[in-house]
């Protein structure tokens, strides 16, 4: 723009560079505002898959046990309501609030944007993932509940410090206990019948309005890379001092470990606190199902949940507390655990159900022994059961609900050492209640017991009791091992940095770059005058002023 033409400097030439100059400003700060470069990155797109996924199994988890509470046959189901969505929702919310910000819900994701903790991108990405993940929610509980319960019932935290000072605990449980009482002032406080209460999340609405529509449709518009050199790729490469392929591989499947004394050790804590975890968590299974309540079943998760937290919070720094094939196959995708040390947990794990179950077997009458098959996993008794699909899917469907709100936090070292072990054995214990009282009610057929969550005790209560409990012994063991795998797949899908809220894109600062984008002259003199600063103005002063008008 020096360039000096008839022996001084063109002005007016040197102007026509300074309009788009100004206008290239502009639009990259309004496009800054909008956080349209989270487009491209990968974060985001992390993020997005991980609300959409928990979303759908949120609402699957969320809805199924809501009808399964006026399902019961207590006097007052109602009061149950509460209770059961502010479970589901702080162990749900525990889990997704580091990795998404477990917004899971369009409103949370508007008022979000509106705050300026996420962007208008990231909210657009969100409020579609979080739609498609209510359609894809009410879809599995289509497939899974009876055409009886379809028909009855029409498949019915934004201040940093305050938030540091209470902790991600106490965000969770305020945000779920709000929840749970909405829900259900909104259900008792009208006394109509046809009213399931407050929606609280417009794509849950629209996900029974799209499959079964009709009546559903009325009145629907009111609800409301660090960029670097690669090392560990070049490390392959180096020539010094390469070890042996052999070595290698023995290596890799932890093969020293067959000749470690605290393996071994590991290994038969494993086994005989498998042994006597299944025996008192079936014992306990039985007996709720044989006392004289009301509803026997509204009991089983309040058992699985004692159970499973007094022998997690006991064997889980000793073996990891695994009790379990499933948890151990999946600790040995994620490379908690080495391949040796897995398959001697595995084979530990399998005679601790067999021992489990033949120390009930002695333990019960011939008669109860016969009427619950051991505690074994039925699917269809005498053709009154569901079909091997449908049992296949909620095996599936309840082992992702676990391996997603606890296996998720399990293995992520940095948010198991600020929660605690305490709180990590009650999201585990937690999540497995959830799931076996989801499974076992959600249907409505009496010759299925629910999903067997463990494929050990399922093949160790057929090998000793036999007959009907062999069929579909396969989908016991199909549907939660394929479920480890989409699991496995899907977390390494996680976004690496949760959601920061940091206000650079509030809706106020968004809206300021949108005047300014539209070229409007008040403005820009507004904010040229602002700009220019008199003289006779001390600074001091002037800075009080300008903090009155933020815009300027």
């Amino acid at each position: 723009m020096d360039v000096v033409i008839s022996g001084g400097t063109d002005q007016s030439f040197s102007k026509s560079f300074e309009k788009p100059e100004t206008n290239s400003i502009i639009r990259t700060t309004f496009l800054d505002s909008i956080g349209a470069h989270e487009i491209y990155s990968s974060e985001q797109w992390r993020a997005a898959l991980t609300e959409t996924v928990a979303t759908t199994f949120f609402i699957f988890t969320l809805i199924t046990s809501i009808v399964s509470c006026f399902e019961s046959l207590v006097s007052e189901p109602k009061l149950l309501v509460p209770f059961v969505v502010f479970i589901i929702c702080f162990v749900f919310i525990l889990t997704i609030i580091p990795l998404s910000g477990a917004i899971l819900n369009p409103l949370v994701t508007f008022i979000a944007a509106l705050k300026g903790a996420v962007t208008l991108v990231r909210a657009c990405v969100y409020f579609l993932g979080q739609c498609i993940g209510s359609i894809m929610g009410y879809l599995l509980i289509k497939c899974v509940m009876s055409h009886d319960a379809v028909v009855k019932y029409m498949l019915v935290a934004f201040d940093k410090k305050r938030c540091k000072e209470l902790g991600v605990t106490t965000v969770c449980v305020l945000l779920s206990a709000s929840l749970s009482i909405a829900v259900y002032v909104s259900i008792v406080v009208t006394g109509e019948p046809g009213y399931a209460g407050a929606g609280l999340n417009p794509a849950r609405c629209l996900g029974p309005a799209l499959i079964r529509g009709g009546q559903f449709w009325t009145g629907a518009m009111d609800i409301v890379v660090t960029i670097g050199n690669d090392e560990s790729f070049s490390q392959p490469f180096e020539k010094i001092e390469r070890k042996s392929l052999k070595s290698t591989f023995l290596d890799s499947i932890g093969a020293h470990e067959i000749f470690s004394s605290e393996m071994w050790r590991a290994a038969l804590a494993e086994t005989v606190a498998t042994t006597f975890f299944l025996f008192t968590l079936t014992t306990c299974l039985l007996s709720c199902y044989e006392s004289n309540v009301t509803d026997p079943k509204l009991l089983v998760p309040f058992a699985v949940f004692i159970v499973a937290f007094f022998f997690l919070f006991t064997m889980f720094p000793l073996t990891g507390a695994f009790l379990n094939p499933l948890l151990t196959f999946i600790a040995t995708l994620k490379g908690a655990i080495c391949l040796v040390r897995a398959f001697v947990f595995f084979m530990g794990q399998c005679l601790a159900s067999i021992m489990a179950i033949y120390l009930l077997k002695c333990a019960m009458s011939h008669d109860a022994v016969e009427k619950y098959m051991l505690g074994g996993c039925t699917i269809n008794d005498n053709g009154s059961g569901i079909s091997l699909g449908t049992a296949l899917m909620l095996e599936f469907v309840c082992t992702f609900i676990i391996l997603l709100v606890a296996v998720t936090v399990v293995f992520d070292k940095k948010r198991s050492k600020e929660l605690g072990a305490t709180v990590v054995c009650i999201q585990i214990a937690a999540s497995l209640a959830m799931a076996v009282y989801v499974s076992s009610v959600v249907t409505g057929k009496i010759g299925y017991a629910g999903a067997g969550l463990n494929p050990a005790r399922c093949f160790a209560s057929a090998l000793l009791f036999g007959g009907p409990l062999w069929h579909g012994q396969w989908v016991f063991w199909l549907g939660p091992f394929l479920a480890c795998i989409v699991y496995y797949i899907f977390s390494k899908t996680l976004p690496k940095e949760g959601l920061v809220n940091d206000g650079k894109y509030e809706i106020i600062k968004v809206a300021r770059a949108c005047i300014e984008a539209t070229g409007s002259n008040k403005y820009k003199s507004a904010t040229v005058k602002a700009e220019e600063k008199p003289p006779c103005i001390p600074e001091t002063v002037e800075k009080d002023v300008l903090a009155l008008y933020p815009f300027y």
